[in-house]
Parts: structure tokens; C-alpha cells; sequence
């Protein structure tokens, strides 16, 4: 796990709030993410992304974009990857979980689907079991209970 663009104001609030975070068990570096990593090894997760993750490559080094106002700053981690010519996707949300809130995450839940799809190679479980329940997650063919929904074939939506 690296820690980039580690300078200026994100390192000064760093080292007033979390004061032991040099025993953290990551790689901090003040360079840009550009600069520690080869361009074609980067994978820049944004939910703005028409590009769909299916598989972690573990050659790759995933970008977590972090402290971003989404309300303020929509598509900015987008534009960056696109900008620096990287590799963009999203992660496939969608395809197995439904989500009553936005799918914008926090960089720790994203980090910990990684970590259980990795684990698990289960992406619908690797949703379901870290999205917090507040953002109102049930599988894709299920309603909130956990019942399967009935599909009514007749209905044009």
C-alpha cells in the first residue's frame, strides 16, 4: 500500500491528527503516484469511469483517488486519469450489488472490496459484505430482505 503526493497541507494535517503515522505499515512517498509507478502498470479507480474492472491484476498498481468533494469537484479523479493518459475503470458495482445512495465510496471501502474480492473472488460478495447497510445494498436480483424479486416480464420500463 503507497501513500503519494504526500507534502504540504495533507502531510501537516497527517502529522497533527494521526501523530503515529510513520509505524503505519505503508510506503509514503512525497512524489506523485506519476513518478513512483510506471504509467502502464496504473489502473486509476473513479467511479466516473465508462471502463469496468473485472479482474484485479496484481501487476498493477490501483489508484484510490481520496479527498475529493464529489459535490464540488464531479469527474475530477476522471479527468485526471484521462488527462494523464492512464488507465481508468470503475469498479463493477452494478453489475451485482444495488445501492439506494450514490456509488461514490470512501477510499477504506473501496480498499476493503479489493481486499475481499482478492480473498474471496466474489464480487457481489465482496459488496455485500463491506458496503455499510445505511447505503441500502441488496444483491442484484434481491430486494433489501434478502427475497429473491419476481420479475414481471409483461412490464416495458
Amino acid at each position: 500500500l503507497y501513500l503519494t503526493g504526500f507534502g504540504g497541507n495533507i502531510q501537516a494535517i497527517t502529522e497533527e491528527v494521526y501523530k503515529e503515522y510513520k509505524n503505519w505499515d505503508i510506503h509514503i512517498k512525497n512524489e506523485g503516484y506519476l513518478d513512483v509507478f510506471k504509467r502502464d502498470d496504473i489502473v486509476y479507480l473513479t467511479s466516473d469511469s465508462e471502463n469496468v474492472l473485472e479482474e484485479i491484476d496484481l501487476s498493477k498498481a490501483y489508484i484510490i483517488g481520496g479527498l475529493v468533494d464529489h459535490n464540488h469537484h464531479k469527474g475530477l479523479c476522471h479527468r485526471i486519469a484521462v488527462e494523464n493518459h492512464v488507465t481508468h475503470a470503475q469498479l463493477p458495482i452494478k453489475n451485482f450489488v444495488k445501492l439506494q445512495s450514490r456509488t461514490v465510496l470512501t477510499v477504506n471501502h473501496v480498499f476493503e472490496i479489493m481486499l475481499k474480492y482478492l480473498e474471496t473472488k466474489d464480487w457481489q460478495r465482496s459488496f455485500y459484505d463491506v458496503i455499510p447497510k445505511r447505503k441500502g445494498v441488496s444483491m442484484v436480483g434481491m430486494d433489501n430482505e434478502g427475497c429473491e424479486e419476481q420479475v414481471d416480464e409483461n412490464v416495458v420500463e
